[in-house]
């Protein structure tokens, strides 16, 4: 028996023998596609949806079948010649109507076409000038000799600017984890916190509705929503209070807005939602063990998906805990008693005291952390079972970031040359070790040790510097835009043949997602030191300056925004 798949369907053969085919892909559909010999229209048989395609030079032939067109030219080019071709696509609910706008826009095709690309220099511009009409917000103009690291900064800012979308939800602009392609309407928790600072410089007001639209989700049984609907997509993600914590507080470090706090979102406010994801380890303790991380369960799908024994109580999500308790307990202090939302604890007992708890549950929580150290950079997993030791970069990404005071020297040097020697590969990185015992169970361009998630050279980078190697970092850095392929980034990146990286073709990777924007994000929250956190409201951290070059217009607390009530 096998399975034929060719260009127009899939043919089931028994003994070379055709038993079932599937018909033509595009025949069957909901859609019609006609031609009147210049333009090709498709009709939707569900919606009043209809389309039409024009031509800047008439083909040689055109026709349709089901629901596609079909188009030919015959062009003799002598040499060094030239032609462009020009296709033009108009989506509206009057067949007469696109199919008049495209055949005019295909008429002028050469100043329509200059003219798109006029308004996206525009909106690039935009993207860097203060109190420019595209955004509510703008990012750092970054000045530098490092034409390497300028390049990575700029493409990932880039990103930003590509998957921002200004139609699609009510919300007003949202930032799309993947589309257009696949997801056009989907963000998920997880992809926008790798890179929060930078949504929230660039767009501040656009990030806040968000922000609340998300909370507003049931977050403990989805990992993303729909921006159009509002409504939750998919199974839920352990890495879910972390994220949307991350966010929240990335928001609130960048544009000192407390007033969110006592913002209502699913019934509570958020800074309700921030206690109930800080305080969660408290439900989630391992019935094994020393009895006090939190277990995530058995079901790998809600961690990393792809590695099969990264599941129970992980090191990386409870040290993303112990930094959510300790950022709580910064601003329960911040708040004090009132500020509008009763008592900041929201439970009767105060601000100072609740403080308190917060800071007794996080150094309990980062002890048992510590004590999952492996040893030589890597860390052990807690099952049921027993501890199992695996060397993965989201445990070393949420360790450094969330506890790089709680390491000692060897811990740290020692986690750095576990990155430098067993992850980092190239102008990339991979995930997972590709010597852990677990990597051939684990062959996945995103998590596993074929390549990894866009976000990951960003947030490795990030511990880097949290860990006092900014060297590092900045090699990390200069070399990430070389792993481009198509332009950008995707969701994940994959090992090529050559030992170069590619966006990923195998397994569920889109073409398009905003994950890599977490590379500009290293560069000012990392190499610039601009972590724009609870801390950052009372106190200067991070520097416009440093050898790597300096920061222009930082719309931030503590630089271009002045601390007090915003």
């Amino acid at each position: 028996m096998a399975v034929l798949v060719g260009d127009a369907g899939t043919e089931l053969l028994l003994d070379d023998r055709p038993l079932l085919a599937t018909a033509a892909w595009w025949e069957g559909q909901r859609w019609t596609a006609t031609t009147d010999g210049a333009t090709v229209s498709v009709a939707d048989s569900r919606s009043a949806a209809r389309s039409a395609y024009a031509f800047s030079h008439t083909p040689g032939s055109l026709g349709t079948a089901g629901a596609r067109g079909h188009a030919r030219w015959d062009i003799t080019l002598g040499p060094g010649e030239e032609t462009v071709l020009g296709v033009v696509l108009e989506i509206g609910d009057s067949a007469d109507t696109v199919a008049r706008d495209a055949a005019a826009v295909a008429a002028a095709f050469p100043a329509e076409f200059d003219a798109v690309a006029e308004r996206w220099r525009g909106t690039w511009n935009s993207a860097f000038e203060p109190d420019n009409s595209e955004f509510s917000g703008h990012l750092p103009t970054l000045r530098t000799e490092d034409a390497d690291l300028a390049r990575t900064y700029y493409l990932g800012a880039l990103l930003a600017v590509y998957l921002r979308n200004t139609t699609v939800s009510p919300l007003g602009p949202v930032f799309l984890t993947g589309g257009p392609r696949l997801g056009p309407t989907t963000t998920f928790f997880w992809d926008i916190s790798e890179w929060a600072r930078t949504a929230a410089l660039l767009e501040p007001e656009g990030l806040r509705r968000w922000i609340l639209a998300a909370l507003a989700q049931p977050y403990d049984r989805c990992h993303s929503f729909d921006t159009r609907n509002l409504l939750p997509v998919g199974n839920h993600y352990a890495a879910n209070d972390h994220a949307l914590f991350r966010t929240v507080k990335a928001y609130v470090g960048v544009t000192g807005d407390l007033t969110l706090l006592g913002e209502s979102a699913g019934g509570r406010s958020v800074l309700q939602h921030l206690r109930e994801m800080a305080f969660r380890p408290s439900t989630l303790r391992a019935t094994f063990g020393g009895g006090v991380l939190a277990d995530f369960g058995r079901d790998a799908w809600e961690l990393l998906e792809c590695v099969p024994n990264y599941r129970d109580a992980v090191v990386s999500l409870n040290a993303g805990y112990v930094g959510m308790l300790r950022s709580l307990a910064a601003l329960l202090r911040l708040l004090g008693d009132g500020q509008g939302t009763g008592t900041a604890s929201g439970a009767g007992i105060g601000a100072e005291a609740e403080a308190s708890l917060a800071e007794a549950e996080a150094a309990e929580l980062s002890a048992a952390v510590l004590g999952q150290y492996a040893g030589e950079g890597r860390w052990m997993i807690s099952h049921p079972e027993g501890d199992e030791v695996i060397g993965h970069c989201l445990d070393f990404e949420l360790v450094a970031a969330e506890m790089a005071e709680d390491l000692s020297a060897d811990q740290r040097e020692q986690m750095v040359r576990f990155v430098t020697e067993h992850l980092l590969d190239g102008d990339w990185m991979r995930a997972l070790d590709p010597g852990d015992p677990v990597a051939p169970l684990s062959d996945r361009p995103d998590h596993g040790a074929a390549g990894a998630f866009a976000a990951w050279p960003g947030a490795t980078s990030f511990g880097l510097c949290r860990l006092g190697r900014t060297d590092v970092a900045a090699g990390v850095l200069r070399r990430a835009h070389r792993a481009t392929s198509g332009g950008l980034w995707g969701q994940a990146m994959e090992v090529a043949e050559d030992g170069g990286y590619r966006v990923a073709g195998r397994g569920v990777a889109n073409r398009d997602s905003n994950a890599a924007v977490a590379v500009t994000e290293a560069v000012l929250a990392g190499l610039f030191g601009i972590e724009a956190g609870i801390e950052s409201l009372s106190k200067d951290i991070g520097t416009t300056r440093t050898p790597y070059g300096h920061l222009e217009n930082v719309r931030a607390i503590g630089f271009g925004l002045p601390r007090g009530p915003q």
